[in-house]
Parts: structure tokens; sequence; C-alpha cells
């Protein structure tokens, strides 16, 4: 049984044959309509949404849902409210915040550090450089495809924290931030040993994680 046709039921419990399979259509319908509809605001449909998914669940990118909002957050890319964040299954290893270009020196517009920053600040990062392999961490979580969506991004500092937070099961690493230190030459990463963060080298080879939000 699909996890949407679950949560319809609990909503609306079934009375025979025919009125489940006018529930399948109208859920069906709903869901089509609140992701199409993007930002939206429907209290019942976001209530479906918000149930369909749990920390540790497959998100619909094949990551793995390591946050989740109830009331939504802002991604202040798109201006849309979501209420999850999804990670890559892999990690990319060992590359630099930016090795070269203007992304080097600050980059005001990759300051945001709160959790729904993330995509912003990577767009940020990317539309200063002259080069994509100036900015390899950007870079990668940008290219990255994975379950037909392509709005992969490199995470804000809040939102590696709240991955490191989830429990999830990721690796004692390093991992860049896509949030710029903005001062010396350095930008914000998370160590997953700790669960602490600190600014360094943009040249310093870390860890990378592509996450997305819905």
């Amino acid at each position: 049984m699909s996890r949407q046709l679950r949560i319809c039921q609990l909503l609306f419990p079934p009375v025979n044959a025919k009125i489940l399979l006018m529930q399948k259509f109208v859920c069906a319908v709903s869901l089509v309509v609140l992701i199409v509809c993007g930002g939206c605001r429907n209290p019942w449909m976001e209530n479906v949404l918000i149930n369909l998914y749990h920390i540790g669940d497959k998100g619909p990118g094949g990551g793995i849902i390591f946050y989740r909002s109830e009331n939504g957050f802002k991604d202040t890319y798109s201006g849309k409210t979501h209420h999850f964040l999804e990670v890559a299954p892999t990690d990319f290893v060992s590359l630099g915040w930016a090795i070269g270009g203007p992304a080097f020196d600050d980059v005001l517009g990759a300051r945001g550090t709160a959790i729904g920053t993330g995509r912003a600040n990577t767009q940020a990062i990317l539309s200063v450089a002259d080069e994509p392999d100036e900015v390899p961490a950007a870079s990668v979580c940008k290219n990255y495809l994975a379950g037909g969506k392509n709005d992969w991004f490199l995470p804000s500092i809040d939102e590696l924290l709240a991955l490191y937070k989830s429990g999830l099961s990721i690796g004692s690493n390093f991992y860049w931030s896509s949030s710029d230190y903005c001062e010396n030459n350095n930008a914000l990463f998370c160590n997953f040993i700790y669960g602490t963060h600190n600014d360094s080298y943009k040249t310093t080879g870390y860890y990378v994680r592509a996450v997305r939000s819905f």
C-alpha cells in the first residue's frame, strides 16, 4: 500500500470499494495540485504532505529524509514554504569550497546560515564564479541528479548541523557548508565527529554531501 494512500485512509477511512476508489482519485489529485502549486498554502494538503515522510524515510529524490518541520521553513531561493530536507546517500570526497576566481574572496550572497538558505547560497557561489571548476563543492551539488530531481544544493551550516543531529549514519568527516565566513578567504564547515562547526580556508579539501528541500 502506498504511503499516500495510507495517509488518506487515516484521514478518511473507506466505507466500501467504490469509496476507496474515489478516495484514491481525490488524494492523487490533491497531491499533484500541491506539488504543482508549490508556494500555494492549503492546510489540508499540507497536512497530507507533512505526514508522508518521517526522519529516516527515503525521499522523493532517492535520498534520506533528515529534517522535518510541521510549520515549514522558507526556501530563500524560491520563496516557497518547504517542510523537509533530504540528503544524498553518498559523499563527494576531498573538494575545495573555492580554488580561485571571484568566489575565493567574499561571496556576500552566500552568507546565509539558517535552514532554508542553502540553495540560495549555492546559487550565489555559482553566479560569481568565472568557471564551475573554481567552486567544486557547490558545482558537484548543483550538478547532482537523482530520483529525477535536479534541485540539489550545498547545505548551509544550520542544515548540516540538522543532518548531524538527525542521528543518521553519515560518517565521521568534515563537511563543507555553503555558508561563506566572509573573512580571511574562509567558509564554514561542520565537524561530524563532534557536531561542531568552524571556518576554514576555502581551498581545503573536505567532504561534500548534496541535499534538497521540498
